[in-house]
């Protein structure tokens, strides 16, 4: 009984943690339920997910801060990969699209955020920006 009730918390808390994005979270949890039911597949299976996932945002994080913003990109997109729905992974690709100029795509990764976390304020800044920065851009191309 305590090990069925150990695993649903665990299911709740694994949900939770991945659906707002504390990825430390997410992976203790997941870790904790490996060592308390080592034939859990399911408990493996999001650990790993959620190992590959706090991989690639951390990786994307670092080529970002030096400046490597394509790089950056296709790190995050990795990690989407294994969590398409990853609202901070989709903010994190649109600030590396904002700064490589792809505003249109910046805007859609933003737009993608809002829908998983439709009180994301980082992501709904980010695309108010994108939008501002394609309506000067049609502005000045028309003179």
């Amino acid at each position: 009984m305590h090990r069925l009730i150990v695993l649903l918390v665990y299911r709740v808390n694994k949900a939770f943690n991945l659906w707002i994005n504390r990825f430390d979270d997410a992976l203790a949890t997941a870790q904790r339920a490996t060592r308390l039911d080592s034939n859990n597949k399911e408990a493996y299976t999001v650990l790993k997910k959620a190992k590959a996932v706090a991989a690639a945002r951390s990786h994307g994080n670092q080529l970002f801060k030096a400046a490597k913003f394509y790089e950056a990109c296709n790190a995050y997109s990795e990690g989407l990969e294994h969590d398409p729905f990853n609202s901070v992974l989709l903010c994190n690709r649109a600030a590396c699209r904002s700064k490589l100029g792809q505003y249109e795509k910046a805007a859609e990764d933003c737009n993608a955020a809002l829908t998983v976390r439709p009180g994301y304020a980082k992501a709904r800044l980010r695309r108010a920006d994108c939008y501002a920065k394609v309506t000067i851009f049609s502005l000045y191309s028309m003179f």
